[in-house]
């Protein structure tokens, strides 16, 4: 048995709880009366144009929960309380009319829509953390800095979130869930979101067209390095080649051979190459015109290796530099390396072959070159 107050409507499981109620510091009486009835319902409708199955409502009070479709067309739930308080309308309307607010909260307070886009803020923000830091950015602190890496560390086993496998998977799997893509860089309505503020801010659909941005970039450069483009630094490039001695054991990152066979991979176009007994290997451009020579000859799948990770590893010195070579076919088991060019490139690259056979047989390797034109026609040279 219940007993329901006839001021508030709101139920009680005894009549000693609600004679309490009644009668309490915080009683019934001195707040504003709220029916929680059918007609207050209804007005809630009307004003949040909801739709509600009155149907299926037993009884009305405070605390029953209510289910509707809000103006958006969402199935929600809500008690009746916080529909009245709140709104009937679904989480999704909820927070578009909490950011609507704050952007008139902005424009009224700081005649911005977002905080951060006022300089008073932005003064307010570098003075705290030159307080507290000496530097104007968090990020610039070295406090800060070893902070966020021992985090990480503890965390991931890794000094950057982003050099985690678990949180670069997590990524990929919500962009794929969510857009279609694995990248946010991969999302159309990003790519066009960026054209059209570019093209209203700078008249241009990729900023770095913008002359502004160059001459700014320049003069950053000129600045900090003393050149026009930071990859024209000393510094910058001693740093950049200790980086990558840490991080590859090499000086740049073609020099490595799973970096190299990435980059390959996606920035030329790769085919398909089948062999008889049905395997296939990703090559580029010439290269099917020599594996079906080498074929011809009685090597199969298993004899040919071209991976960059498998092939040797030779190293040739042009300009008092050295440089990595990365042949296209090698055979193991005749030891022999295979290099081929299509006439333009062959022309082209003069200079190097000579330089990189010689570096095969000094490694102790045999070194064939094979050069056809565009339908496959092999040239003697």
């Amino acid at each position: 048995m219940t007993f329901i107050c006839d001021i508030c409507n709101k139920d009680f499981p005894s009549l000693y709880k609600l004679n309490r109620h009644k009668n309490g510091k915080k009683s019934c009486k001195d707040k504003l009366i709220i029916n929680y009835n059918s007609n207050l319902l209804q007005e809630i409708c009307d004003r949040d144009k909801c739709k509600i199955d009155y149907d299926k409502i037993d009884k009305y009070n405070n605390n029953i929960r209510i289910h509707f479709i809000c103006e958006c067309g969402k199935h929600y739930q809500k008690i009746f309380t916080m529909m009245y308080k709140v709104g009937a309308i679904c989480d999704n309307c909820t927070n578009m009319l909490k950011e609507i607010k704050k952007k008139t909260t902005c424009l009224d307070r700081y005649g911005v829509e977002n905080p951060l886009q006022s300089q008073e803020v932005k003064d307010k923000k570098k003075q705290t953390c030159l307080d507290k830091y000496g530097v104007e950015h968090p990020l610039q602190s070295q406090e800060v800095k070893d902070k966020s890496k021992q985090t990480c560390l503890d965390k991931y086993g890794v000094e950057y979130s982003l050099q985690a496998q678990e949180v670069k998977d997590k990524s990929k799997e919500y962009f794929i869930k969510t857009y279609g893509v694995e990248n946010a860089s991969q999302v159309q309505e990003n790519k066009d979101k960026k054209k059209k503020k570019a093209v209203e801010i700078y008249g241009v659909e990729n900023i770095s067209q913008s002359n502004i941005i160059k001459n700014k970039k320049v003069e950053k450069s000129f600045n900090k390095y003393g050149t026009e483009h930071v990859l024209q630094s000393q510094e910058i490039k001693d740093k950049s080649k200790q980086t990558c001695l840490d991080k590859y054991g090499v000086e740049y990152p073609m020099q490595n051979a799973e970096f190299s066979e990435k980059v390959s991979k996606n920035a030329y176009k790769s085919k398909e190459y089948n062999f008889l007994c049905g395997n296939t290997i990703q090559v580029q451009g010439y290269e099917p015109f020599l594996l079906k020579n080498l074929v011809l000859e009685g090597y199969t799948y298993e004899d040919i290796t071209v991976k960059k990770t498998e092939v040797p590893e030779i190293w040739y010195e042009k300009n008092n530099k050295q440089h990595r070579y990365y042949c296209d076919v090698y055979i193991p088991k005749i030891n022999t390396i295979y290099e081929v060019k299509s006439t333009w490139t062959y022309k082209k690259d003069i200079e190097d072959i000579p330089l990189k056979r010689q570096a095969c047989i000094d490694k102790g390797y045999l070194f064939e070159l094979f050069v056809f034109d565009s339908k496959g026609i092999k040239h003697s040279v």
